[in-house]
């Protein structure tokens, strides 16, 4: 048994343990030492081959969808670049000031910073490329890209920030708050980098992505084309849509109409008790009192002392005539 005053991880204690195990190989080629440092040595070697790995494979897969997903060479090896210089950037920043990482910190790192921030330089990508399509430069097109998009890439940074920084600065736990803190600040680099980095190498490999991406820039009058197919179809589209809306309407008001319209109407009425169990106690039946229409009268009645002939027989009295009254 042999004990150290070493802290668990550190090279020193690495290097205590690699000269006791080549005395102990010495006299026992089968012996073993065990342990809290020499467990994690083992677990430090194993997940430096575990990061080389997942750290390789996980590049090819990004690699691989953004190049099926643009139809190109060159674009793909450029978003991927950025984001993998801002990991390089945030691993850098512990050496600088000293600090120390978990063994497991590389492997956290690597993936989850580039699965997450990739999306920003897919979504800068993208924009660009549709005013390149348009016919704008390579100036314009960056520019544009930045005025549209520069707000939903700040916003999902800062969201991701917020998210992890409050873990790193509440935990106690060495390890959650080192990586949690890690991730924080990677969001920020890999947000500035896209921002300020990703326009200028676009502008700058301009005349690479264009001869290693398929179908990159594509005329003007293809696009004019293209935009009046779209506008003749949203047409068509908006009178189907009037049609259809004005059959719904007509189908739905021709019932009502009938019902307003129709000549039958309600003769009885029945009116049952039931019991408890269901069955029918007593029931009767009361008729509708039958509205009878008054007749219409087609001809005009005139009134008698509006009739020619009794304006004729109007008489007025001789002595009322001087007083000015009418006698009827």
């Amino acid at each position: 048994m042999a004990n150290s005053s070493y802290k668990t991880g550190t090279d020193a204690i690495n290097n205590q343990l690699d000269q006791m195990i080549r005395l102990i190989k010495a006299v026992d080629p089968e012996g073993v030492i065990t342990g809290e440092g020499a467990m994690t040595k083992d677990l430090i070697g194993v997940a430096d081959v575990d990061f080389k790995n997942v750290n390789v494979w996980s590049i090819l897969a990004v690699l691989a969808i953004i190049a099926i997903s643009f139809k190109s060479i060159s674009i793909p090896v450029l978003l991927v670049a950025s984001i993998e210089a801002a990991i390089a950037i945030n691993m850098g920043i512990p050496y600088f000031t000293g600090t120390e990482l978990p063994f497991i910190a590389n492997i956290v790192i690597g993936t989850i910073q580039l699965g997450a921030t990739v999306d920003y330089s897919i979504l800068m990508t993208t924009r660009y490329h549709e005013e390149r399509a348009f016919g704008r430069t390579p100036k314009e097109a960056a520019q544009q890209s930045l005025e549209h998009y520069s707000q939903s890439i700040l916003t999902s940074g800062l969201t991701f920030f917020a998210a992890t920084v409050g873990v790193a600065a509440i935990s106690k736990m060495e390890l959650l708050k080192s990586i949690c803190l890690l991730i924080s600040r990677g969001a920020l680099i890999s947000m500035a980098v896209i921002l300020v980095v990703l326009p200028a190498a676009l502008m700058l490999c301009d005349w690479i992505i264009r001869h290693t991406t398929l179908k990159w820039m594509v005329p003007e009058s293809a696009n004019a084309k293209k935009s009046e197919r779209v506008i003749c179809h949203e047409k068509s589209l908006r009178i189907a849509s009037a049609a259809l809306a004005l059959t719904l309407a007509a189908s739905c008001a021709v019932p009502a109409f009938a019902a307003g319209s129709s000549s039958f109407s309600k003769d009885e009425t029945v009116y049952a008790v039931m019991n408890g169990d269901g069955s029918l106690k007593e029931h009767h039946r009361q008729r509708a009192p039958v509205q009878r229409r008054r007749p219409v009268l087609r001809d005009r009645q005139v009134h008698p002392d509006r009739h020619p002939e009794h304006r004729e027989q109007r008489r007025v009295h001789p002595e009322r005539r001087r007083a000015g009254v009418e006698h009827r």
